[in-house]
């Protein structure tokens, strides 16, 4: 099994980078495997790829570090949601490089654009980004997403956001949805509408 850290670079330097490799050590302890260096990723850059926003892509196992690459980062499209309904047992706490669980679910889209993904009647993720609701005056998150993002994370611990049990019917109430992950952070993020969303 292989895992997955998405990095974000700007102007070559890598954001929250001490969280992902916390991320990476909950992985590794709790698959058994030892944690791997992350090289300097400034140095790896491409020269071509300093300026702007760089997606960085590490791909890891039990036999360390099998790939660092880098890609010019465009954001994806996103102007309409699907609700889709998980199976309970869905599990995708880790960032796994397998994805077909998600891939199934992201079948049922239809016309839109990408899926809020419901389980046990909560909300908890889109098939690649954390949620946010933005809710009188307050932006809140899941309480149990399907992978806890390390922008997620970063919007906790300073107190910018709030863990909050959401059903469906709390889309109806929000002002707006936010799409966030370690590539979408707050100022970039993806704003729907909730009129935007097919129930």
């Amino acid at each position: 099994m292989c895992y997955i850290e998405t990095i974000r670079i700007e102007d070559g330097l890598p954001y929250l980078l001490a969280l992902h490799q916390e991320r990476m050590s909950r992985t590794c302890d709790e698959k058994g495997f030892p944690l791997p260096e992350i090289p300097c990723l400034t140095n790896l850059c491409p020269p071509e790829l300093m300026c702007g926003m760089t997606k960085c892509r590490i791909l890891y196992g039990k036999e360390g570090i099998s790939d660092v690459s880098f890609s010019p980062y465009t954001p994806r499209q996103i102007s309409s949601l699907r609700i889709v309904t998980a199976p309970a047992d869905l599990d995708y706490h880790l960032k796994q490089a397998d994805r077909s669980s998600l891939e199934t679910l992201l079948m049922q889209k239809g016309e839109a654009d990408e899926i809020i993904i419901l389980r046990n009647g909560l909300l908890t993720d889109t098939s690649y980004t954390n949620l946010l609701l933005h809710i009188g005056g307050e932006l809140l998150t899941p309480r149990v997403p399907l992978l806890e993002g390390v922008q997620r994370r970063y919007l906790l611990q300073s107190g910018q956001i709030r863990p909050a049990d959401l059903q469906i019917e709390d889309l109806k109430k929000a002002e707006e949805i936010l799409l966030i992950n370690a590539m979408l952070p707050l100022g970039h993020t993806i704003r729907i509408h909730p009129s935007q969303i097919i129930f």
